[in-house]
C-alpha cells in the first residue's frame, strides 16, 4: 500500500509538474505573439515616419522651387545679366518645334518640359544670349545633377544656343559635389552660387 501512494504522489506530482510546463508554454506563447504585434507597430511606425519626411522634402522641394521660379533673377545674376524667367508655356513652343524639325525626339521633348526652372539672359563671361537648366531639391542629390547636364544638353539643342546647367537647393550631397565638378554644373545653395570648379564649403567630405 505504501508503494501504491508513493506512486500515486508521484504521478501527481508528475501532473502538476507537466501542467506548469504547459502553462510556461502558453504565457512564452503570448509574450511572443505581444512581441511580434510590437515589432509590426513599430515596422508600421518607421514606415509612416519615412512616408512623412519623403512628403516633407517634396513639399520643401516643391517651396524651393516656387522661390526659384519667383525670384530668377536674383539667384541666377551671377550667371547670367538681365536673368527672365522662361514660362512654361514658351518652353513648351520651344520643345514642340524642336521635335518637329527632328531635333528633339518624343521622349527628349517630354524630358525637356519636366526642366524645373529655365532662365534666358546673356553669358556674363560673353555676353552671348544664353539659356540656364536648373533642377531645384531641397538636398541636391547625383541625379539632380545628372538630370540639369542632359536638360541643359536638350535645351541648347532645341534652340541653338549655348545652355549652362544648375542644381539648386538648400544643400549637396558629396556624391553630387564631386559628380558637378565633373560634369560643369553649377550650384546654387542657400541663395549662393557655385561654379563646377569651386567647392561648396558645408559639403560634408
Amino acid at each position: 500500500m505504501a508503494s501504491d501512494r508513493r506512486v500515486d504522489r508521484l504521478e501527481h506530482l508528475m501532473e502538476r509538474i507537466e501542467a506548469a510546463v504547459a502553462r510556461l508554454a502558453e504565457a512564452q506563447v503570448r509574450t511572443e505573439e505581444r512581441l511580434a504585434r510590437l515589432e509590426e507597430a513599430v515596422a508600421r511606425l518607421a514606415e509612416a515616419q519615412v512616408r512623412t519626411e519623403e512628403r516633407l522634402a517634396v513639399l520643401r522641394g516643391h517651396d524651393l522651387q516656387r522661390r526659384y521660379t519667383e525670384n530668377a533673377p536674383a539667384y541666377f545674376q551671377r550667371l547670367l545679366r538681365q536673368p527672365r524667367l522662361v514660362p512654361k508655356e514658351e518652353l513648351g513652343r520651344l520643345a514642340d518645334s524642336a521635335e518637329d524639325r527632328g531635333v528633339l525626339s518624343a521622349f527628349e521633348r517630354e524630358q525637356l518640359l519636366w526642366t524645373d526652372v529655365v532662365v534666358l539672359g546673356r553669358r556674363r563671361t560673353t555676353g552671348e544670349e544664353t539659356y540656364l537648366a536648373v533642377e531645384v531639391s531641397a538636398t541636391v542629390d547625383s541625379s539632380d545633377v545628372l538630370r540639369a547636364a542632359d536638360r541643359a544638353r536638350l535645351l541648347q539643342r532645341a534652340t541653338g544656343l549655348p545652355a549652362i546647367a544648375a542644381a539648386a537647393g538648400e544643400g549637396i550631397t558629396p556624391e553630387a559635389e564631386r559628380q558637378a565638378a565633373r560634369l560643369g554644373v553649377w550650384r546654387v545653395l542657400d541663395g549662393r552660387t557655385y561654379a563646377p570648379d569651386e567647392a561648396h564649403p558645408d559639403t560634408p567630405v
